[in-house]
Order: structure tokens, then C-alpha cells, then sequence
């Protein structure tokens, strides 16, 4: 994938305003074009409206949790591939949202925006790799083998451990 990705649209949901900079200005560092909500309630109303292609999403939200907010989406048939990012390093919690659909699980420490960039671009990848599948992920009630990693290096690459699922 080129470093110029503008077609991409990255949504980052975080309601810490200094991490959620850092991250979009990585993110443009990168050449993809990036929104940005504080809370959930921003993230359904800016979802209601446009388009993105892959979701950054804080676990805990001043509104509501990731797993409210994916629910939502989920209810509104709105099936965007979401990244969850937290400052909790609880595995229970990486199990349960992978179960739920998520794509990764990253922990808001000093090797996020070193691992952010290249996590991103492996999994816009692999979702280019998928358009051509008959039927989305779903993020709720579908078994999903994947084992987050909660640690500043995957033990897989994401590629390969996502095709075991399709």
C-alpha cells in the first residue's frame, strides 16, 4: 500500500484529546485522511452522515462503552471494521470485543504509534483482500479464533491470523 491513501477513511473515537491528535497526526503522516469523535454519541452522529473505512476505537467512552457504540452501529446494519484501542490491559475485555468483531486490540502505552501505522495499513490490506467475499464479518454471535494480542508486538502477523477466520 502507498504512503498516499486519501481514499482511506480512518475514524478515530477517543475521548482523550491529546491521544486522539497524536494518533490522527499519524495517521495523516501516513497519507490517509482521518475524523475524529469524543464520545459515542459524536461517533453515531458522525457515522449517520458519512463514510468510514476502518474505526479507531477507545474501549471506554465518557457515554458509553466500545461494546455499546458496536452494538449500535450493529443494530443500525452499520459494519465497520474497528480497531479497539484502551489503556486497559485486560485480556478478558480483548476477548470479548474480538468476539464482538473487532479487527485488533492495541493498548494506549509507548509502542501505539509505533505499531499504529503498520497495524492499520495490514488490515485496510486485508479488507482490500475480502471485498471480493459474499459475506460481511459480523461483529456479534460469529466465533472468531483470532487471539488479541495485548502486547506491543502481535505474535502473528494480523494477515495471517485474520485468514484463519474466512
Amino acid at each position: 500500500m502507498s504512503r498516499e491513501n486519501p481514499q482511506y477513511t480512518i475514524f478515530v473515537v477517543d475521548d482523550e484529546n491529546e491521544v486522539a491528535e497524536v494518533i490522527q497526526k499519524y495517521l495523516r503522516r501516513e497519507g490517509f485522511h482521518s475524523a475524529r469523535a469524543a464520545s459515542g454519541a459524536e461517533a453515531m452522529s458522525w457515522l449517520s452522515e458519512n463514510h468510514a473505512d476502518l474505526m479507531l476505537l477507545d474501549f471506554k467512552l465518557p457515554d458509553m462503552t466500545a461494546e455499546d457504540l458496536v452494538e449500535t452501529l450493529s443494530e443500525w446494519k452499520l459494519l465497520i471494521p474497528f480497531i479497539i484501542i484502551t489503556g486497559l490491559g485486560d485480556e478478558r475485555v480483548a476477548v470479548e470485543m474480538m468476539k464482538r468483531g473487532a479487527r485488533d486490540y492495541l493498548i494506549k502505552d509507548a509502542s501505539l504509534m509505533k505499531l499504529l501505522p503498520s497495524v492499520v495499513t495490514q488490515l485496510l490490506e486485508q479488507l482490500e483482500g475480502e471485498k471480493g467475499s459474499p459475506q460481511p464479518r459480523k461483529p456479534s454471535g460469529s466465533r472468531n479464533r483470532n487471539t488479541a494480542h495485548c502486547s506491543s508486538r502481535p505474535e502473528t502477523p494480523l494477515k495471517s491470523r485474520m485468514s484463519r477466520d474466512a
